[in-house]
């Protein structure tokens, strides 16, 4: 099960031993550990873009966009930071991913296909259409461990691998003044074999099997007989 950013930030120190030590201060650790939080999470989310997802239904502005941060969800503990788009639609019709250079304008309903792409903060969907209601399916963040609510607030993390985070901490504990990096680098070490083990858990989930077929598929070439 997941631990707890008291419990974390515990072993890191005992890791380091720098228990009751004032030469890290709480605020520092915090922060540490919520940067190797996210780091590896963005990791874990490239390796297998559906380990953490959630469909969003938003609606165009005035110019056909989509703000991204209405695509995060969730308050305090339990927020979701959208991470990367999967997909969007409209019903059964799907919007194809795109990008500004193509369409650089936004003209009315019926003179393009179904697009969209990103446009700063924004999210653009081709046609653009006033007050249209859409799916957005993302991956997504959780809530970084140095802005959960409490120490006592669970760290969400995969099961067993806990350790990545206190390794990561302590590491860069020692790297403050370069005075022990030898054990830093040990700490890295112990961490990216912990690393390795967990990409491989994720990656056998989600890769598909291969398999002996055709490479091309019926469906690219306008048939369905």
């Amino acid at each position: 099960m997941s631990l707890t950013r008291s419990a974390l930030l515990t072993l890191a120190a005992e890791m380091a031993d720098a228990v009751d030590q004032p030469r890290w201060g709480a605020t520092l650790r915090t922060q540490l550990l919520g940067e190797a939080h996210w780091r590896e999470w963005r990791d874990l989310l490239n390796i297998d873009r559906h380990l953490r997802m959630a469909a969003r239904t938003v609606t165009t502005d005035a110019d056909g966009r989509i703000d991204k941060a209405s695509l995060n969800s969730g308050s305090g503990d339990s927020t979701e930071t959208m991470y990367r788009i999967l997909s969007v639609n409209q019903g059964n019709v799907f919007y194809q991913s795109s990008a500004y250079e193509q369409y650089p304008l936004a003209p009315a309903e019926g003179r393009l296909p179904q697009v969209w792409y990103e446009y700063g903060d924004q999210i653009q969907l081709m046609p653009a259409i006033v007050g249209n209601s859409v799916t957005v399916t993302v991956n997504h963040l959780p809530q970084r461990a140095d802005l959960l609510a409490s120490d006592s607030s669970l760290v969400v993390f995969p099961d067993g691998y806990e350790l990545i985070l206190a390794f990561e901490l302590a590491a860069s504990m020692f790297m403050k003044g370069a005075a022990e990096t030898q054990q830093a680098a040990e700490f890295l070490g112990r961490a990216q074999a912990l690393r390795d083990r967990m990409h491989q858990d994720i990656a056998r989930r989600s890769t598909r099997p291969l398999r002996l077929n055709a490479a091309d598929d019926r469906y690219d070439w306008g048939s369905v007989s």
